[in-house]
């Protein structure tokens, strides 16, 4: 029997340990997720802004806020960080006062900035395009050293290039008036398939080729406009502008390339490794066959905001190539070459660890099928990128919101209870009482036996009006109630099983906010995620959980592995509720976890505390005939040796961490204990 129960305890192990293997699988991921999306409204006073995709985001998020396109140039390219303080809805609440003016009407965007510790290495990544709407951005955020062990390609995800998705009139020198996507103009093709123009930045881009020579040529092409380069009244980054179309009207003509990325990297210091690389290029203008070719995207920007560069790190900012225009026995207009785009770096001193390519690309050429050499037909090549040496950090000393905090203290006036509310910063201007307008000046009063939940209060604050809230603690009753169970669980040692915890309201008409903490004996119950293991007997998993006004009740689940520990019937409790209002009354149901088959004989139990043992770091002490110490597999890791006492002793490997079991022989019964080994 007792043969039979130890290999019964073996299957138990190797079940579990599937299933613990298995767990990671689940929840690998890659740690660098970007994630952007317009912002759809701000509320600059309040910090509040509401967003097309809030399920990106979550509270803590560090976040950069981007003017990428706006009516007003002035605010084009404006950028500065915050965080996530809280997200309700599509409203992300900011945690500091934002800097800068904004213009959500253009196009305003919100990235999730990727933060990472020194010890992670920020290895290969792409940036998403811009769609017209976000896009087209990466900033890496650190605290600490930065370290770069791959290449970023930003290249050709900025402004798009123009497109001519039909035939234009086929007239004499008419300048066609529409302009590329991008912060300054990009003159598309002349009529007659002229070349596309190359995308500006802090240059110029190169002029597109002239008219095509089947017709009498006309010069009559504008040169484009450029930035300003020492605007350094705000932090400012540019997409690199695209470039423009070329002329069609055989429906062959070229598209313009795209303009670079934007790349922000902030640290203290940035380690590069041989494998480092960031490209934010303009990509090259598209060629054309008796139209024409479109011209090349200017390249972007890259800020390197560091105090130092250790290494050797590559960049590139260089302009797209204009694109080829190809003729039977007439020249076409070719492409001009995108300019070169911005590096932003906080000192000169950085410049000594940078390798640096910012050239324009080169102008398109036109040929001929006849064998003559290819000319330029006048287009022109891009001019050079711009180095700019400004101190900017975005990682500094930023002021919160503070108004957004209502204070509330119980004070007594002729003998009652009053909550009074003030506000920790800012003047009050008017009070509501769960939403209806209350007199009050600097602060307000409320009997503590009133039956209010939330108080609001228009606060002005640096030039801004913001609407600030707090739930009022109230006294139970018997109308506030809700009741908190847990599902009984049938397993077999080594399934992953459900732990339901369902919320269910009694008699509450309230909306009611909170976490339940269930507690969980982890030789038994094991928590399927790792972050919510512990290194002792006992797991707390915190469930928060939202029960609407209008919802009977809700139900949160977490994953567990039943393990064979030492009982065979275990409860799993609820070890506390916080919830909001504080004085609803809750009720509480625990539920209990019995393990099947666990090959409980008159040969073989679980493990007796009765039985005497002990562990002191890796060495275990325990009473009986036999002993061995196993992994979750069942391979022997140690076999206990008896000592002058009586005792069985031995010492769980250096190298082993986790889980291991100690079964022991006493007078023919076999017991089983679990044991966590940690550092």
């Amino acid at each position: 029997m007792a043969t039979h129960s130890m290999i019964c305890t073996y299957m138990m192990h190797v079940l579990a340990l599937a299933m613990l293997c298995a767990a990671p699988c689940l929840a690998s991921s890659d740690p660098h997720h970007q994630r952007a999306c317009r912002i759809v409204d701000l509320d600059s006073c309040a910090g509040i802004a509401r967003v097309a995709i809030p399920s990106f985001f979550r509270s803590g998020d560090t976040v950069v806020i981007m003017q990428t396109q706006s009516i007003d140039a002035r605010l084009t390219g404006a950028l500065e960080w915050n965080v996530v303080d809280t997200l309700v809805g599509s409203a992300l609440h900011l945690r500091y006062v934002l800097q800068g003016r904004y213009d959500p009407q253009g196009e305003l965007q919100v990235i999730k900035a990727i933060t990472t510790p020194s010890r992670d290495a920020l290895s290969a990544i792409t940036v998403s395009p811009w769609n017209g709407q976000h896009g087209g951005v990466l900033a890496v955020i650190s605290r600490d050293t930065l370290l770069l062990d791959g290449s970023i390609s930003a290249s050709g995800v900025g402004y798009r290039g123009g497109v001519q998705l039909y035939n234009a009139r086929d007239t004499a020198e008419e300048q066609i008036s529409t302009t590329t996507e991008g912060i300054v103009p990009s003159r598309n093709g002349q009529a007659r398939n002229g070349g596309g123009h190359g995308g500006s930045h802090v240059a110029r881009g190169g002029r597109g080729g002239l008219t095509t020579d089947a017709f009498p040529i006309v010069d009559v092409q504008t040169s484009t406009d450029v930035i300003e380069t020492r605007d350094t009244s705000r932090c400012r980054a540019f997409m690199g502008s695209g470039g423009g179309y070329g002329h069609q009207n055989d429906l062959r003509g070229g598209r313009g390339g795209n303009g670079g990325g934007v790349v922000i990297l902030s640290a203290p210091a940035i380690v590069a490794t041989q494998r480092a690389s960031i490209d934010a290029s303009g990509s090259d203008g598209g060629d054309a066959q008796q139209d024409g070719a479109g011209g090349g995207g200017s390249g972007g920007t890259i800020m390197l905001l560091a105090d130092t560069i250790i290494g050797a790190l590559r960049c590139d900012v260089s302009g797209g190539i204009g694109g080829t225009a190809r003729g039977t026995i007439f020249r076409y207009g070719p492409g001009g070459g995108g300019s070169g785009g911005l590096l932003h770096v906080a000192h000169y001193g950085l410049l000594n660890a940078i390798r640096l390519q910012r050239d324009g690309g080169g102008e398109g050429r036109s040929l001929r099928e006849d064998g003559l050499p290819p000319v330029t037909h006048n287009a022109t090549p891009g001019e050079e990128g711009v180095i700019r040496v400004h101190p900017w950090k975005l990682l500094h000393s930023r002021s919160e919101y503070a108004a957004r905090t209502l204070i509330a203290r119980d004070t007594t006036i002729d003998g009652v209870v009053y909550t009074r509310i003030t506000t920790l910063h800012g003047t009050p201007l008017r009070w509501y009482t769960d939403g209806e307008p209350t007199d009050g000046s600097s602060e307000l009063l409320i009997p503590s036996d009133a039956r209010v939940r939330l108080v609001e209060a228009d606060v002005l604050l640096n030039g801004c009006i913001a609407r600030i809230a707090i739930d009022l603690p109230q006294q139970p009753n018997n109308e506030d109630g809700i009741r908190i169970s847990m599902d009984n669980v049938r397993a077999d040692a080594g399934d992953t099983i459900a732990l339901f915890v369902r919320i269910e309201r009694i008699t509450s008409r309230a909306t009611l906010k909170g976490s339940v903490y269930l507690r969980l004996y982890q030789p038994v119950v094991l928590p399927l995620k790792e972050r919510d293991r512990r290194r002792s007997r006992y797991a707390t998993v915190e469930l928060p959980f939202t029960l609407a006004s209008d919802a009977q009740r809700t139900f949160r689940r977490v994953e567990a592995i039943a393990l064979l520990g030492d009982s065979s019937s275990v409860q799993m409790s609820i070890d506390s509720v916080a919830i909001s209002p504080g004085a609803t009354t809750v009720e509480l149901q625990h539920g209990r976890l019995t393990l099947n088959d666990i090959c409980d004989t008159q040969g073989s139990r679980l493990f007796d505390h009765a039985t005497g043992f002990s562990i002191q770091g890796r060495e275990v002490r325990i009473r009986g005939d036999d002993a061995v110490i196993t992994d979750v597999t069942g391979r022997i890791l140690c076999t206990l040796q008896p000592d002058a006492s009586g005792w069985m002793k031995g010492t769980v490997p250096q190298t082993f961490r986790g889980m291991c079991f100690v079964t022991v022989t006493t007078h023919g019964r076999i017991h089983t204990r679990t044991v966590l080994v940690g550092d």
